[in-house]
């Protein structure tokens, strides 16, 4: 069988609950890992992630469930005879052992002979691009330096699945921006599988192949970055990643109807809930005419595209290269929408129309 065929590992019905805890810190959590991908797990404090990532490492014990690595039953396994590793935010490097010692720390204490861990030692150096700094402290480092150092740790022994629980969190921004390259860099050279925890939307669509959103213990959608983005699978994935207009709408005999906007829509009940992107709402003058076209300027007249939605400008903010406009219609909908900053500015207070090709806009489950 291929490799896509087995995953390199698998969550089976993961579930965590911790005595006396009043809610599961994981519920029901089903996932495959392929071979050699960037896998990010990605969701606000406390939803679960981590605790996900030491189920995995043998660092926690699931309440029900069963993990597969390379098809193989972890549950008898303790976390030091797994095929993984780990990397921490806080990277535990000895201060008083060199970078070579600091590697080779493990297979030292699995008795591997002293030619081959410098062997290994040597490889891995050269992987995270630190040749030649063996034999310097982990006080001679920086910060990114020692990031390196920890990752070539934790993949000197081959690991089937390395795991990462939200490493560059500490840094600062112009050396965690190079550190994602650094990684994104390592993994494909190294072709081992990583899973990755972040709280960091941007940071996870970076690095990642695919991206699992998880919420309340609960692993919500599994996607690729731009899948996620335009695609949601609720309000709540929808607002995560990235901005989005989330509007809650009636429905009118198939019809979610935002003022002169009617949206086809097959689904039952009375109300559906509609995500837009701001940057595909589209800003135009105030018009009278037939409509407004994709861009936001006036539509000619005897088009048939549908007229716009009437809003006021109700504030502005400059963000480097772009102003988000926030809006609302005379219906009551609150909106925001981009635009560059080169553009004609548009005065707060300004009545204005809004639309947004149909296509741009995704019908949420209610």
């Amino acid at each position: 069988m291929t490799s896509e065929a087995i995953p390199v590992a698998e969550l089976i019905d993961i579930s965590k609950c911790y005595p006396g805890g009043l809610a599961s810190a994981v519920r029901g959590v089903n996932l495959e890992l392929r071979e050699g991908e960037f896998f990010s797990l990605l969701g606000p404090s406390g939803c679960g992630k981590s605790t996900t990532l030491r189920i995995v490492a043998g660092l926690e014990s699931q309440t029900t469930g069963t993990v597969r690595i390379k098809g193989e039953d972890m549950g008898r396994r303790p976390a030091n005879r797994r095929p993984t590793n780990m990397v921490f935010q806080h990277l535990g490097l000895f201060p008083h052992l060199d970078v070579a010692q600091n590697i080779a720390f493990g297979p030292k204490l699995r008795r591997v002979p002293r030619d081959r861990r410098a062997a290994d030692v040597d490889r891995v150096l050269e992987l995270v691009e630190l040749s030649g700094y063996q034999r310097r402290y982990p006080e001679q480092l920086s910060g990114g330096q020692q990031q390196r150092v920890a990752i070539a740790r934790a993949l000197i022994n081959r690991p089937a699945v390395l795991l990462l629980d939200e490493p560059l969190a500490a840094l600062d921004l112009n050396l965690r921006h190079q550190m994602q390259q650094v990684l994104r860099e390592v993994q494909r050279n190294s072709g081992t599988t990583f899973l990755f925890v972040t709280h960091d939307q941007t940071e996870a669509m970076t690095l990642s192949d695919r991206i699992g959103v998880m919420r309340d213990g609960e692993l919500c959608q599994v996607g690729g970055a731009e899948d996620l983005y335009r695609r949601p699978a609720d309000r709540f994935v929808a607002r995560f990643i990235g901005d989005a207009n989330v509007l809650e709408i009636p429905v009118e005999q198939g019809s979610a109807r935002i003022g002169e906007n009617a949206v086809r829509v097959a689904v039952g009940g009375t109300g559906v809930a509609l995500s837009v992107r701001p940057e595909d709402v589209r800003i135009g003058p105030d018009t009278t005419a037939a409509g407004t076209t994709a861009d936001g300027s006036d539509a000619p007249a005897g088009t048939d595209t549908p007229p716009g939605l009437a809003a006021r400008i109700t504030g502005a903010t400059y963000l480097g290269p772009q102003i988000r406009y926030d809006l609302e219609t005379v219906d009551g909908f609150a909106l925001r929408a981009v635009r560059p900053a080169n553009a004609d500015r548009l005065p707060v207070g300004d009545l204005v129309t809004v639309r947004w090709r149909p296509e741009d806009a995704v019908v949420l489950p209610a």
